[in-house]
């Protein structure tokens, strides 16, 4: 299996500590693995954990959602983008999703546990939308949105075709963020993640043992996780 090192997608993340000024601060975590129709992946819901326990050491509300559906995932999205909207402009909110993640005519797909799909046409209504959660977490009145996907580990269809489904493609899509929103991907748009050979995933052990660096803009503790991934996986 091929796989790279973390990619970042950057828009006015220079010099801006990620805790800077926030008061409030809400994730919303969750981590898919037991999935029913496609190859399960041992480590995401232990990764989610491990993300978890280390957003809350600084300050963050976390939701933690592991192995669930596509109605859990949308009803939290959901609650979450009305969280930061009430909790105003200084607020800093993170969605973090570990698990299968498809590419399909250009948009970001994330899956359930529940998923079932045996053709291009099936994705939209069996998997939610990244582009929907940033679109729920921009509309909200919290000025920083942090959107990381540590997803792709492996091709989710592997092990059975799909008809009609071309557009499907290995990977997931570069997306735009918005002014005030960062994304963050465990691997380069098309490629694939590493799931590590321990119980975390190296990116999630990287993002978590970073996340509590004082004083980091946004940018520097990627590029502080970029790094650490490297040397884990042993690629210079």
């Amino acid at each position: 299996m091929g796989f790279r090192i973390p990619h970042i997608v950057t828009f006015v993340i220079a010099l801006m500590p990620m805790l800077s000024g926030a008061q409030d601060r809400f994730a919303l975590v969750i981590g898919n693995g037991s999935y029913v129709n496609i190859d399960p992946l041992p480590n995401p819901p232990n990764d989610v954990q491990l993300v978890s326990d280390a957003l809350r050491k600084v300050g963050f509300e976390v939701t933690l959602l592991k192995d669930v559906d596509r109605r859990a995932m949308d009803n939290a999205a959901k609650k979450f983008a009305n969280q930061l909207d009430e909790a105003g402009k200084n607020t800093v909110g993170v969605f973090y999703f570990a698990g299968h993640g498809v590419s399909y005519e250009g948009e970001n797909w994330l899956l359930p546990v529940s998923v079932n799909i045996t053709q291009g046409a099936d994705i939209e209504y069996e998997a939610l939308s990244a582009n929907k959660i940033l679109k729920l977490m921009e509309g909200a009145r919290n000025a920083t949105d942090i959107l990381i996907l540590d997803a792709c580990r492996n091709s989710p269809f592997r092990g059975f075709s799909l008809s009609g489904t071309r557009a499907v493609t290995r990977g997931m899509s570069r997306m735009d963020a918005p002014t005030g929103s960062f994304i963050a991907y465990s691997t380069a748009p098309g490629a694939v993640a590493y799931d590590g050979a321990g119980s975390y995933s190296p990116f999630a052990e990287a993002f978590a043992a970073e996340i509590g660096t004082p004083g980091n803009s946004i940018g520097d503790m990627m590029i502080e996780v970029r790094e650490k991934v490297k040397e884990k996986i042993g690629r210079a």
